[in-house]
């Protein structure tokens, strides 16, 4: 049964694609801290004791501190879980990374990102729980853009991780702007077994 589940910690780790501009200076702030909420779907439903599991909630918190214009390091957190009568499943996962942020364009940021994660699958039956844990390296990055400077977002991003039957996630991101502080964003990961569809804020610095 936890091994169904691999690839739903995959995409809790790596999947949210959350988070002005001069020729050589990275287009976007990356001193950041927000939160996301969203639902994970799996493409087929598993059962736990005759109840069925296809969608689950999910929400993760970010953050991160530009140390230099092509680097900064953060930190995450995520949970996904969904419960029926008698079972319960939640799925959490922490990450630490580090990205680097390069100006390929007027507008335009390359950021490719390395970062380790833990992951943790908990399956619960009448309050009696089995879990499962993996631990590994997570790499991709993302490219950011401009639609329109200071107010108008879209970016794509790609991921991987090195955990057990992990799966590749790329993701589609648009966000508005406000003050050049307050980022909006949806979001919209797939990978080969699940998708996550993602509202998120984040004040940058």
């Amino acid at each position: 049964m936890l091994k169904l589940l691999k690839p739903l910690a995959g995409i809790v780790v790596v999947s949210v694609f959350v988070g002005p501009a001069q020729a050589d200076v990275p287009s976007f702030s990356y001193t950041s801290l927000g939160f996301a909420l969203g639902q994970t779907r799996l493409d087929d439903s598993f059962f736990v004791a005759g109840e069925e599991y296809k969608d689950f909630g999910f929400a993760s918190i970010r953050g991160a501190f530009q140390a230099a214009d092509n680097l900064y390091i953060g930190a995450s957190v995520s949970a996904e879980a969904n419960d029926g009568r008698d079972t319960e499943v939640t799925v959490t996962g922490s990450e630490l990374f580090v990205g680097f942020p390069i100006a390929v364009a007027e507008h335009v940021d390359l950021v490719p990102e390395v970062g380790f994660a833990r992951a943790e699958i908990e399956v619960c039956l009448n309050n009696v729980c089995i879990k499962e844990s993996d631990s590994g390296m997570t790499y991709g990055g993302s490219l950011r853009m401009w639609a329109v400077p200071d107010t108008f977002e879209v970016g794509f991003s790609f991921f991987d991780s090195t955990l057990d039957d992990s799966e590749s996630v790329v993701g589609l991101g648009a966000a508005l702007w406000a003050a050049e502080r307050h980022r909006f964003g949806l979001s919209y990961s797939q990978s080969s077994s699940a998708s996550l569809t993602a509202l998120s804020y984040a004040y940058h610095w």
